[in-house]
């Protein structure tokens, strides 16, 4: 699983085609350049999950190859989310 930027997820238009279904992700440019040994057809194929904040102006866009459901994928984020600023926090003691 991991967070995508907006205009990595689509935008708002093509997000709402890509919701929930299944999709292939490309290496980007940058990626290419980290792993020049990717084959030119490399992607991974997962769904996109957007969840609607209700503190915050813009969702969250997470790309996941687990089954799991939208909830299920959003409450392991935000453990994730919580164990790396705790990571964090304790490094800047």
């Amino acid at each position: 699983m991991v967070r995508l930027t907006r205009s990595r997820a689509g935008g708002s238009a093509e997000t709402e085609n890509k919701r929930g279904r299944t999709n292939p992700v490309e290496p980007t440019r940058e990626d290419r350049k980290g792993h020049p040994d990717l084959p030119e057809e490399a992607q991974l194929h997962g769904r996109l999950i957007v969840i609607e904040s209700q503190t915050e102006k813009e969702p969250l866009y997470l790309f996941t190859t687990l089954e799991e459901t939208a909830a299920t994928v959003a409450a392991l984020y935000q453990e994730r989310w919580h164990i790396e600023t705790d990571s964090v926090r304790s490094k800047n003691r």
